[in-house]
């Protein structure tokens, strides 16, 4: 009997503990990462910095296609003048400068990825400070980004995007 009892007890309060841990309310706030590239000054400027690089990186690479174009059309134009030794030659030079071509859009990709990150990559963490600040500070248990994740629907109230910038402005 003394069991029961001690067990009902058991129950009771397992039933209360987690009664309690439902009860406690979450505090959820999200943010639109896309606004604040668009919004936010440094993030413009950074962007504007990488596309300027970006389009002299985009000139190089053109340059290096009008070569392969003109040896080609040259190829093409000269092909019953040329023997067949030179027109071997010059499809071997056309050859190694596609090789080169290929490696040369690889290391630009590479240059655009490392470039965006230096860009970013300070303004992101700045971002991410603030965040974890607004989060500790008012109590959110979550915070996420609508862009990045499965955010279907949220009230607007929630929306701590404009508290970011003004955040952002501030520093």
């Amino acid at each position: 009997m003394a069991r029961r009892i001690v067990a009902l007890i058991l129950f009771a309060l397992l039933c209360f503990s987690v009664n309690s841990l439902i009860a406690k309310e979450l505090k959820i706030g999200y943010i639109i990462s896309e606004a604040v590239r668009d919004q936010y000054p440094e993030f413009q400027s950074a962007q504007r910095t990488l596309d300027e690089e970006k389009a002299e990186w985009e000139r190089q690479y053109q340059s290096k296609v009008e070569e392969i174009i003109n040896m080609e059309k040259d190829l093409r134009d000269k092909e019953f003048v040329y023997s067949d030794t030179r027109k071997k030659e010059i499809q071997s030079q056309i050859g190694a400068k596609r090789d080169s071509l290929a490696q040369l859009e690889q290391e630009l990709t590479n240059r655009l990825i490392q470039r965006n990150a230096e860009l970013s990559g300070p303004i992101n963490t700045r971002i991410n400070e603030i965040l974890n600040r607004i989060g500790v500070d008012e109590g959110y248990d979550f915070i996420f980004d609508a862009n990045q994740g499965n955010i279907v629907y949220a009230k607007d109230e929630y929306d701590l995007t404009n508290r970011l910038l003004q955040e952002l402005q501030k520093d």
